[in-house]
């Protein structure tokens, strides 16, 4: 498919296009799983040095 045909398709109706993108599925569960490290490490940090945060 020539890349002007998708980038219409896409501005036409982005949905299908992307529900049917199997690394757009893959980066999703990507994002997920660094997010909840990111996620837990900030906690750590937080849990760490809760006595010096000022409330």
């Amino acid at each position: 498919m020539k890349k002007n045909t998708m980038i219409r398709r896409i501005r036409r109706a982005p949905s299908p296009f992307l529900k049917n993108n199997p690394l757009l599925e893959i980066l999703k569960y990507v994002a997920v799983i660094v997010g909840s490290y990111a996620l837990s490490k900030l906690e750590e940090f937080i849990n760490k040095h809760e006595d010096t945060i000022e409330k």
